[in-house]
């Protein structure tokens, strides 16, 4: 036996400084986060532009901090391992040190959603508008949607312009993954307040404005090629692939 595994054998295992660390990081920066959604989760629904100007750098750098938090944890986790392996007989504290690293990683991927300027953040508030111009487009129908259809903008702008701000209007019509263009969004004009709940009343589509058409207007940039966000006429919204979208439906069947 070595002079120092003796030594190590006298000696009372102590718990690993980077162990208790790793664990503490990981959960501080949950915490953080959940303060942070809590705090600012009004602003998912009414869109981060209604948010006050000296919030924002608090809501973009709390999401920042809390995800280096966790990095750091993950990291310290997988020294803290590697340590009390090599020491196992005077270090101990494994037990934290993976729990460390465990939570971060789950963490992390909840905290990718969640981040702003995340892609999986703009699918979802892009969905969010296409539900709130549904909803607009429902509580404006007197039996019909907005007519003519290719003023279908217009007539929703002068709508809800009588009960909405013009900014938090506009900003419905833009996919936040799309900064060029006015609207992102076009109509199926084939789509009847009366038509099967599953047929496509909006969709996505490059910028412009009053766009109206079928498949051949949808786009799939605003979200790097991935799909698009389909609004159908029951008012849900659903992430719809490419090689989905020749099973959408565009127009009612004769035998319908």
């Amino acid at each position: 036996m070595s002079e120092t595994e003796a030594k190590a054998q006298g000696q009372k295992p102590k718990v690993s400084i980077l162990a208790i660390v790793s664990l503490l990081l990981s959960i501080l920066g949950i915490c953080l986060l959940v303060l942070i959604l809590d705090g600012f989760g009004i602003y998912s629904f009414i869109g981060q532009s209604k948010m006050p100007f000296y919030l924002r750098p608090l809501y973009v750098y709390g999401h920042l901090v809390s995800g280096l938090m966790v990095i750091a944890g993950i990291a310290a986790g997988i020294f803290a391992i590697k340590e009390i392996r090599n020491k196992r007989r005077i270090l101990k504290g494994g037990q934290f040190a993976i729990s460390g690293v465990l939570i971060g990683v789950v963490f992390l991927v909840f905290w990718v959603w969640h981040s702003p300027g995340s892609p999986f953040t703009a699918r979802k508030r892009c969905a969010a508008n296409l539900r709130a111009l549904g909803t607009c487009m429902l509580i404006y129908t007197t039996g019909d949607y907005p007519m003519p259809t290719d003023k279908w903008c217009d007539l929703l702008i002068e709508y809800m312009d009588t009960t909405v701000d013009m900014r938090a209007i506009e900003k419905c019509f833009k996919c936040p993954a799309n900064k060029k263009g006015r609207c992102h969004y076009a109509m199926n004009p084939r789509c009847k307040p009366n038509s099967p709940g599953d047929m496509v009343l909006l969709f996505e589509t490059k910028g412009g404005w009053n766009q109206v058409g079928g498949p051949e207007l949808v786009t799939f940039e605003n979200h790097e090629g991935k799909g698009c966000n389909v609004l159908f006429n029951d008012l849900h919204v659903e992430f719809v692939k490419p090689e989905q979208l020749g099973e959408l439906k565009w127009e009612v069947e004769e035998d319908e």
